[in-house]
């Protein structure tokens, strides 16, 4: 049960599922009940219209996403599959619904040695992802690191602008390669053509960055707040689906806006997101708690009524 092992070491994390339970039942499946969480902003962004976000609220979810991000690469990990079906809304039951929840850690893989030290890449490497968001790296079969998680994020934000990606019409696994070609065509200012500015630097940060490299979030964060403010943006502006009296509820739960290096010190060793990749790269390790004794059927019956239960 991988993803249960990576899901406990990201506990305390706030962008992330919190586990309630698992176990194995009646020896036959295993199983991790979760919180029930919100609409997922793959479907969010298909029910807009012209299935596009504003601008405002787009960069309102690129900096809680970034966040997210941020808090598993710092635990250690890479989540290998950033897509906007895989962020979801909090509720009010079990979150604020103005947060977004980072999901599925079926392809998460150690990134870094308990130590804070990068893992030594192969030369080579099988593709893992959802191709229309991986990185070009990733088509290449070079080795993930911690830009291609933020690779896809900048795809997923450029689809929320604009409804599409210059390859999204090719489907299917025979096109994967020409996807592959699409990216390496565009992969420049091309991508960004006609969007503010931000997004051409913070491409190019990306691009700056290598295998090893931790990336500033401080500066990608700053990108995407400047350009939000800007443009009106402030802890009152709703997203595109909220009224104005469902943001004076929520709010005060909400610190999107803060800076990334704020509240998640906490997760990383040294609390210096700008400094040295040994000294703040990852998070102590966080216990392994005991699992729980497998609840009869009723009572899963019951708790998948409330709370996401994923069968692994």
């Amino acid at each position: 049960m991988e993803e249960e092992n990576i899901l406990r070491s990201l506990k305390g994390c706030k962008y992330v599922p919190k586990i309630l339970n698992s176990g194995r039942h009646e020896d036959k499946v295993n199983f991790i009940v979760m919180d029930l969480l919100g609409e997922n902003l793959s479907a969010l962004r298909r029910r807009a219209t012209n299935q596009t976000f504003s601008l405002l609220t787009t960069l309102m979810l690129g900096m809680q996403m970034l966040r997210a991000i941020k808090e598993v690469h710092d635990a250690g990990y890479l989540h290998r599959d950033i897509k906007p079906g895989n962020f979801v809304l909090g509720t009010e039951r079990t979150n604020n619904p103005r947060t977004v929840i980072l999901i599925d850690f079926g392809l998460a893989k150690k990134h870094l040695e308990d130590d804070g030290s990068v893992k030594p890449k192969r030369n080579s490497a099988r593709w893992v992802g959802s191709r229309r968001y991986m990185s070009l790296n990733t088509h290449l079969r070079k080795e993930q690191a911690r830009r291609d998680d933020l690779w896809s994020l900048l795809y997923v934000l450029l689809e929320f602008l604009q409804g599409t990606l210059p390859w999204a019409h090719f489907r299917g696994g025979d096109n994967l390669d020409k996807v592959r070609d699409m990216k390496m065509q565009y992969n420049n200012e091309k991508l960004v053509r006609g969007l503010p500015e931000e997004f051409m630097k913070f491409m190019n940060h990306l691009k700056t960055l290598k295998y090893e490299t931790r990336p500033d979030y401080d500066l990608l964060h700053g990108l995407l707040k400047t350009l939000f403010e800007r443009n009106g943006g402030s802890n009152t502006t709703p997203f595109d689906w909220e009224s104005a009296e469902q943001v004076s509820q929520n709010n005060l739960a909400m610190d999107s806006l803060d800076e990334v290096s704020g509240s998640e010190k906490k997760h990383s060793a040294s609390g210096d997101i700008s400094g040295s990749e040994n000294s703040s790269a990852s998070a102590p390790k966080e216990k392994t708690d005991k699992a729980k004794p497998s609840p009869s059927t009723s009572e899963v019956e019951k708790n998948t009524k409330t709370r996401r239960c994923t069968i692994l």
